[in-house]
Order: structure tokens, then C-alpha cells, then sequence
């Protein structure tokens, strides 16, 4: 535990919001609360009151704006980007993740290589080692997708792009961290006191697992060797695709 601990004092502000972005949208898929005004309801209550006792601020409102004003064009891009894998079939923190991730890198318009190995984080500190290369490579696909309509209508979309001392270094990184393989049901209630720091989706995802959700890379056969490979490597080269990391892996 400690050693988790250590790692999460290495998150930069923003991955502190990104992960309170995540608690918010994970949140809301527990709750079936995934429509815009219901989405921003939640939202307000979380500006005030967070299940991790610290208000959500100003760049994790962003992102959960993003994705509240978006959600079906998000949802349908994750769903073509991860081929054979529809999201009903995702663990619910990975995909919150990719809806928080994809909601960033369209509508805020943060570079890939600062945003997709800070998400492979989050899903390595709450999800599994094996959900980084499921993640990591939905994110580039939805990240191709976007530079290929960028590079047609020639009008790139606003660039949020944090300083180096805000960019997630390979050391804060958190890797090798231990969790269940699957994520569970459950979130904390309305003004609850739970553990900080994304315990919300923690303690729901030890909670107990889904019957409905999958582990991608098990399912497919994968070795877990396939998401060994440094996030910010994987992510600034192209990094590998669901086909080469998880989702809707033929086996090699």
C-alpha cells in the first residue's frame, strides 16, 4: 500500500483531475446516469462534494463537460475504434476510461503523446496491468481518426497542451500495480465519505466483478507481455492497436 501511495503522490495536478474526471464518469455509468442533463446534475454535485472528499476542479470539469455534451459521438467512436469489442463487454472503469480519454483528446484537444500514457496510468493504478495496452491502443486509434480528419478539413482542433513540469514522467508512472481483473458494481452514495484519491472507483471495482464485463486480453488468448512496452513509447510512436494489445486480439 504504500508503495501505491508513493506512486500516486507522483501524479502531476492534471492526472489528479483526470482521475477525478474518471470518478465522476464511472459514477455515472454505476448510477445509470449517462444522459447530458443528468451527466452535469452530477457534475454540480461534484464541484462541491466529491466521493474522494476533494471537489473536482476546473481541468477534470472540463473533460466530463466534454464528454456530457458528447456522449453518443464518444461512445460510437470507441465502439468503432475497439473492433470487435463492444462496450457492454468492457470492465466499467476501462470504459470509463476510454469515454473520459477520447473526451479529452477530440473536444480539448490535448496532444496523444501527453494523453494517452497518463490515462494507461490510471488504468494500471485502478484497472489491470493487462487493461494499459487496451486502452493505450483504443486511444491511438481514436487519435489516427482524429488526425486524419484534422489533416482533411485543415483546421486542428484547440490544442490544451499542459507545461513539461504538468506532463507525466515515466517515473511517476504507476506500473506493476496489482489489481482484479475485473471491475465491480457499486459506487458510494451522494455526500459519502469514502477513501481519497479515487478510492470511488477502487473500492467499487473490489466490490466484486461483473458477470457482464470481460477482461479483453484473457479473453482473447493474450500474453500479458503484450502491455510490458512503456506507455509514453507506445504512445508517441502510434503505439499498439487493440488488434496488437487486446481488444479483438487473433492471437499471434
Amino acid at each position: 500500500m504504500a508503495g501505491r501511495d508513493r506512486k500516486r503522490r507522483g501524479f502531476t495536478s492534471r492526472t489528479k483531475q483526470r482521475n477525478r474526471a474518471l470518478d465522476v464518469i464511472f459514477e455515472a455509468d454505476e448510477k445509470s446516469l449517462l444522459d447530458e442533463d443528468s451527466l452535469r446534475d452530477l457534475l454540480a454535485q461534484r464541484q462541491l462534494v466529491s466521493t474522494a472528499q476533494v471537489p473536482i476542479g476546473e481541468f477534470g470539469s472540463r473533460i466530463v463537460e466534454a464528454y456530457a455534451g458528447n456522449i453518443d459521438d464518444v461512445d460510437t467512436i470507441v465502439e468503432a475504434s475497439s473492433e470487435d469489442w463492444a462496450m457492454s463487454r468492457m470492465n466499467a472503469v476501462d470504459r470509463s476510461i476510454l469515454r473520459a480519454g477520447t473526451a479529452e483528446l477530440l473536444y480539448i484537444g490535448t496532444e496523444r503523446g501527453q494523453l494517452i500514457p497518463e490515462w494507461a496510468s490510471l488504468a494500471r493504478e485502478f484497472s489491470t496491468d493487462r487493461s494499459v495496452g487496451f486502452v493505450m491502443g483504443i486511444l491511438n486509434r481514436v487519435a489516427d481518426i482524429r488526425e486524419r480528419e484534422t489533416s482533411q478539413s485543415g483546421s486542428p482542433a484547440e490544442a490544451d497542451v499542459p507545461s513539461d513540469a504538468e506532463t507525466l514522467s515515466d517515473a511517476e508512472a504507476p506500473s506493476g500495480a496489482e489489481a482484479p481483473e475485473e471491475s465491480g458494481r457499486g459506487h458510494a452514495a451522494d455526500g459519502e465519505r469514502t477513501a481519497p484519491d479515487g478510492e470511488g472507483v477502487r473500492q467499487a471495482r473490489n466490490a466484486g466483478g461483473n458477470a457482464g464485463e470481460s477482461d479483453p486480453v484473457r479473453d482473447a488468448g493474450e500474453s500479458p507481455d503484450a502491455c510490458d512496452e512503456d506507455p509514453a513509447a507506445l504512445a508517441l510512436s502510434g503505439g499498439a492497436g487493440p488488434a496488437d494489445g487486446a481488444a479483438g486480439a487473433s492471437g499471434e
